[in-house]
């Protein structure tokens, strides 16, 4: 897919539009790809999960420091307090076991469904394709509810959100240039506001 290029970071799912409209001879014009440029994924095949009728989905854990958030249970007891009868699920992998047990630990009567490191790749993707709102860091999941044309509120550090992102995907993003436990709370519920009013729209 690179072929020749090789050099600095760039948005992978633009350059893959954009290296195959020209590998296939295509002459769709620039413009045009980015208004329909996003990744896709399949999720046939995977068990039922029984969930809420309408819920958000934060993704909890990550691979790298600078890419993992350390304050979602302070943001989830915002989010709680804020907007009554509002319905969790949290995702990720074992890497976000403690913050969930931290979560459920403050709130274990509360709207809640701890899905961490619970469920295959898949069918943590089918949870997330079911979601109103996706909340996490810059990662695979992150990517998973761009498939599903979620709205996102999505936190990045070091890469600007539109090394990530397309035209097409409703995102009200976070950023800080070293890490993005350095993004207030404040911050993060003021995008989760909007992309509550876009949801209900």
């Amino acid at each position: 897919m690179f072929g020749f290029f090789n050099g600095p970071e760039v948005n992978r799912v633009l350059f893959s539009f954009h290296r195959l409209n020209n590998l296939l001879g295509k002459k769709i014009p620039s413009a045009e790809i980015e208004n329909i440029a996003r990744p896709s994924m399949s999720i046939t095949n995977v068990k039922s999960i029984k969930l809420p009728n309408d819920y958000i989905a934060i993704a909890l854990g990550g691979e790298w420091e600078y890419r993992t958030y350390k304050y979602w249970t302070e943001l989830v007891t915002i989010i709680l307090r804020e907007y009554k009868n509002i319905n969790v699920v949290l995702v990720g992998s074992k890497n976000g076991k403690d913050y969930a047990n931290s979560i459920m630990s403050k709130f274990p009567k509360h709207h809640i469904l701890d899905c961490v490191g619970k469920y295959s790749f898949k069918e943590t993707a089918k949870i997330i394709s079911k979601s109103n709102i996706f909340i996490g860091c810059d990662g695979g999941l992150m990517h998973v509810a761009n498939c599903f044309e979620r709205i996102l509120v999505p936190l990045f550090a070091r890469l600007e959100p539109k090394m990530r992102l397309t035209k097409t995907i409703i995102a009200y993003s976070e950023y800080d240039k070293d890490n993005v436990s350095n993004i207030s709370v404040d911050a993060i519920i003021r995008n989760f506001d909007r992309a509550f009013k876009a949801s209900k729209k």
